[in-house]
């Protein structure tokens, strides 16, 4: 490891090993810090100077777009965070070079017609993206927890008559038939319309194993809104008790989404796994394939990045106690 310093306000810190893809970079300017995942052939500077070229004049926009559709990675992820009153930015990327890493499912093209019964909610699926906030109320609104529903609203920029029916539309659709006819939409349905309505209704069954394995499928949809809805619904499920669930039917999803496929998910994924008991011997045999991602995770300098790939690792190695030094040495062995 060495640190090169550099004039002004820019600190460079290059981790090397023979491979890089196991290590984070860290690149620090006067009003934040960036860390990156992911870079092989790529050095930090290249992909920021990159970054500043494709973003709007005098800004510095970094997006898994500009870096997918632009740069050429072959996928990639950022998210941001307020750390002591900097910005925080960690920034995931798949080279082209593990470009077979990342698995998204291919498109259905049998479209049923627009389920009847959704119809009263077709103007929320049509233009989610200003409910994704609110979306994350439903269960507090379920528990008439009133105040916390308030402060989604709050945070979403919206009154509470705006999802009101939303919220009305998606509790009184809680039966088993309800569920599947969600179900059938969800596994056969091209027509993302009803698969956005039956994603929703997904939030009324997260004690059913397949309401997660359906989830976790999703999380490889093609349609980018999809995905969105998807980890809204997900993230959400995942703040109650998730049930054991014998995942040996979709280890082929989780081996792509544990090695790259859908960064925005890794978290997720992995707590939801912990969470449900996964077989410990399924994930170990995955270990020579899926370590990387979970090395250079846990190299990150931001502790909040980190934490999840902590508490999986020490599930997985029965290291209950173990430190980051501890948990990597024990997957550098595999």
């Amino acid at each position: 490891m060495f640190r090169q310093r550099l004039s002004g306000i820019i600190l460079l810190i290059l981790l090397i090993n023979s491979s890089s893809f196991l290590f984070a970079d860290i690149y620090e300017v006067e009003d934040g810090k960036f860390e990156f995942i992911g870079l092989d052939t790529w050095s930090p500077e290249e992909l920021i100077d990159s970054i500043k070229a494709y973003s709007p004049p005098g800004k510095f926009h970094p997006c898994a777009a500009i870096l997918i559709n632009k740069m050429g990675f072959s996928d990639a992820a950022c998210h941001s965070y307020l750390n002591e009153g900097q910005k925080y930015t960690i920034i995931k990327v798949i080279e082209k070079q593990h470009a077979n890493n990342v698995q998204y499912l291919t498109e259905n093209k049998d479209l049923m017609e627009t389920e009847k019964e959704y119809l009263p909610i077709q103007e929320y699926v049509q233009n989610i993206f200003p409910f994704q906030m609110a979306i994350q109320a439903y269960p507090y609104y379920l528990r008439d927890a009133d105040d916390t529903v308030n402060a989604f609203l709050q945070w979403s920029g919206l009154e509470e008559n705006d999802v009101t029916p939303l919220f009305e539309f998606i509790s009184e659709h809680n039966t088993r038939q309800d569920y599947r006819t969600a179900m059938k939409h969800l596994k056969f349905d091209g027509n993302t319309e009803n698969q956005m309505s039956a994603m929703l209704l997904l939030m009324n069954f997260p004690k059913n194993d397949q309401t997660w394995k359906i989830l976790l499928h999703y999380y490889r949809h093609p349609n980018t809104e999809m995905r969105m809805l998807t980890n809204l619904v997900f993230a959400t499920l995942l703040k109650d008790d998730v049930p054991n669930i014998n995942w040996r039917s979709e280890k082929n999803t989780i081996y792509y989404l544990l090695n790259g496929t859908n960064y925005f998910c890794y978290d997720n994924v992995l707590a939801l796994l912990r969470k449900s008991k996964v077989n410990i011997g399924l994930i170990k045999r995955m270990l020579p394939d899926i370590k990387n991602p979970m090395i250079s995770h846990l190299n990150v300098e931001y502790e909040p990045v980190k934490a999840e790939v902590i508490l999986f690792l020490r599930y997985v190695s029965l290291l209950h106690d173990g430190t980051e030094a501890e948990l990597e040495d024990w997957i550098r062995a595999y």
